[in-house]
């Protein structure tokens, strides 16, 4: 296959994944409901549910959070602060003292003072879509979120996490806009699309949580772990060009050496013992070629994860030896080279191989 083939065969399975990268992401960013997960067990509940939820919020490269798109709820250590304030009312409300009772007003005019401030911390802004650098099966994923303010306003105690990842904490107070990493560790290889990503504030006192889910058009590809193995593949194929040598060929002349005792007589240089240097050995030996294909049919015996993975383990091998090596996939064909372009074919080739489609085309 051509290197236009390749990229038709590695477009084409773009193409496949991304509906379903959109649903299956979706779901799990959307199911730590207590009444969807009870729900999920129906068929028909499922697939109502992923297609209300792209219509309702679908992904963007950029969104801007207003009323509309914010949610506001105390949290448990809000609710405790209002268990405490409704109890010193209370107690003001029993002994008729004045004190007590301003003290509860001041209590519940900061708890809705505390609302305002953190709706406000949130609306307005800007969240841009951002884009991650390939990584490896097991390896956190930075994807790269842009964060713009609307004007001059700062913005405090901002939080980005995906669902079941780790959080990201920061601050719009000097520049207009910024650019921050969020991680996510990706749970299989291919096109990997990160979950909605939540937004949240809790400033200033943490008795309030403002958040909004935001769904972002960002994905990135997820290369199969690596695993060493030692799996013969072959050192090449013998012909007249590369550097290693085989001296167990019979091919070629190579040099003269001295005799020595067990040595065949046949290869004796008898013409150069006439001219009086000595008993001296021919010794032969055949060029073998550096180039080495990786076949997938090589690693017939593993499962396809597997084979994949060794298979990445060889391809990072040859490039860090800089040995010329060929991919050879069902529908894929990359011819031997080395490089970074070559490296990045191969790994995006490994990555995005569907096993699924090649079963069904092998049993029809």
């Amino acid at each position: 296959m051509s290197q236009a083939s390749f990229s038709n065969s590695a477009n084409s399975v773009s193409s496949n994944k991304n509906t379903y990268g959109y649903s299956q992401y979706d779901i799990e960013s959307y199911d730590s409901t207590g009444l969807v997960k009870i729900l999920w067990i129906i068929p028909w509940f499922r697939r109502w549910y992923v297609s209300w939820i792209n219509r309702m919020l679908p992904r963007v490269n950029q969104i801007t959070l207003n009323r509309n798109r914010v949610f506001v709820f105390p949290t448990a250590r809000g609710l405790l602060f209002i268990i405490c304030a409704f109890c010193v009312f209370l107690a003001g409300t029993n002994y008729s003292n004045n004190l007590i009772l301003g003290t509860g007003f001041l209590l519940f005019s900061l708890f809705m003072v505390t609302i305002w401030h953190s709706f406000l911390n949130v609306l307005g802004l800007t969240i841009i879509a951002g884009g991650a650098e390939p990584i490896f099966l097991g390896e956190f994923a930075q994807f790269k979120v842009g964060l713009k303010r609307p004007s001059d306003k700062p913005f405090y105690a901002l939080k980005l996490l995906w669902p079941n990842a780790r959080e990201t904490l920061t601050n719009i107070d000097e520049d207009q806009q910024i650019t921050v990493k969020v991680a996510i560790k990706p749970q299989q290889r291919g096109y990997f699309y990160p979950p909605r990503l939540t937004v949240e504030t809790r400033f200033p006192f943490g008795i309030i949580r403002c958040w909004s889910h935001v769904a972002l058009a960002t994905h990135c590809v997820v290369y199969p772990k690596p695993i060493e193995n030692t799996i013969y593949l072959g050192d090449g194929h013998e012909g007249q060009h590369g550097d290693e040598i085989n001296f167990q060929s019979n091919e070629e002349f190579y040099e003269l050496k001295k005799y020595r005792e067990g040595d065949n007589l046949n290869h004796v240089s008898w013409k150069s013992f006439s001219k009086g240097q000595g008993l001296l050995t021919k010794h032969f030996a055949g060029f073998q070629d550096e180039t080495v294909w990786l076949d997938w049919d090589a690693f017939r015996p593993f499962e396809h994860e597997v084979k994949l993975s060794y298979m990445c383990y060889w391809v990072l091998r040859f490039e860090k030896e800089n040995r010329p090596y060929g991919l050879e996939l069902p529908g894929v064909l990359l011819q031997p080279e080395v490089g970074e372009m070559h490296l990045k074919q191969c790994l995006h080739a490994l990555a995005t191989f569907d096993a699924t489609d090649f079963s069904k085309e092998s049993t029809q």
